[in-house]
């Protein structure tokens, strides 16, 4: 009989930890919560499993980066299930996919499936926007690279829930909550593009939608169109592989990023957060182009692109996010600290290999 475990993040949302946790207990194996809270609120945690007695839910305790994606690898490998179900703390499963995960998981079908996700701003749908992602699969079928908001690739059978009755719905207060927050911007200087990155980016844009898993993107041969348009293009201004986007170029690629959400919702409210963030992207990207580091911080992006940053930091690793954890137990985590480190591995690793 196959087993599921679910994973979740959590960094000092308890309350909402605690929710998900309420009502996942019942239809998985086991909980595991890789916990990178402050200390006062990882007790409260650690106090509901003992007080309740929960013995299906695991806690984990690791370095805070701002965000999980980093730390998925290491999530997974805690997982002891044949499945894993990877959850936000502000997501909910709907009432029929509660139901029928077990079923599901059981069919011997697929190795992972994709699920309808939609945004709940303040209690209702906020667009019909919807995009597909992998949120069940076998633990030992998908790697993760840590990018921000990725999806797993899965090296295996990757089957669609069309079934509209099964989907997760994701409870946000601010549409662009997180992606528009100081912490992010930060990190989002990251993800400077090279022509090269900008071709595989629109390809993963346009498949938002109707994501199938990895490998099946390159039999499309729509797909394909797209990507020798892009080429054509490329050549016919001299554009080099290499070569970082122009600012023009950058303005294509988020327009191409925004329109989905931008043509599915009459909200004039939503529309407008939606242009604005579009509007500060370009003013933050004409900017960090001409910051002091900035060629380092653009290496950097490639290097993210190519093998993502928890390779890059050695996230994979068990005892490097243990070793992390401990030598910054004292230190404020979040953001900042996984720039800092991203910076220190790349002058330790490519600036010294350079100036040899």
């Amino acid at each position: 009989m196959s087993s599921i475990s679910a994973l979740i993040f959590c960094r000092n949302d308890i309350g909402k930890a605690i929710g998900l946790i309420n009502d996942l207990y019942n239809i998985v194996d086991e909980i595991v919560v890789v916990d990178s809270s402050d200390a006062k609120d990882a007790k409260k945690l650690m106090a509901k499993k003992k007080s309740e007695n929960l013995t299906r839910l695991i806690i984990h305790h690791a370095i805070a980066l701002g965000l999980a994606d980093p730390l998925f690898t290491y999530g997974v490998n805690r997982c002891r299930s044949e499945w894993v179900l990877l959850m936000g703390t502000d997501e909910r499963l709907s009432p029929a996919l509660k139901k029928d995960l077990g079923k599901l998981i059981g069919t011997g079908s697929a190795d992972a499936f994709t699920i309808r996700n939609y945004i709940m701003l303040n209690g209702r749908q906020a667009t019909d926007f919807v995009t597909w992602q992998i949120r069940i699969f076998k633990k030992n079928k998908a790697t993760f690279k840590g990018l921000l908001h990725e999806q797993p690739a899965i090296s295996g059978t990757v089957e669609r829930l069309e079934d509209e009755k099964y989907c997760i719905k994701h409870y946000v207060v601010h549409l662009l909550s997180g992606k528009s927050s100081i912490e992010y911007d930060k990190l989002e200087k990251y993800e400077r593009f090279t022509y090269r990155m900008f071709n595989d980016k629109i390809a993963e844009y346009f498949y938002e939608k109707n994501v199938l898993g990895k490998g099946e993107r390159e039999k499309s041969l729509l797909g394909l169109v797209i990507i020798g348009a892009l080429v054509f293009y490329e050549k016919l201004t001299l554009k080099k592989p290499n070569q970082e986007l122009t600012n023009i170029d950058y303005r294509l690629f988020y327009s191409f990023k925004y329109r989905p959400l931008l043509g599915q919702t009459n909200d004039n409210a939503i529309r407008k957060q939606l242009i604005d963030e579009k509007t500060k992207r370009l003013r933050d990207i004409e900017q960090w182009k001409k910051e002091p580091n900035s060629q380092m911080v653009l290496e950097i992006s490639k290097i993210i692109h190519d093998i993502g940053i928890t390779k890059f930091l050695g996230l994979d690793k068990d005892t490097t996010v243990a070793q992390l954890t401990l030598r910054y137990k004292n230190r404020k985590h979040g953001i900042k600290l996984l720039m800092e480190l991203l910076e220190k591995k790349y002058k330790n690793r490519y600036m010294k290999k350079s100036s040899t």
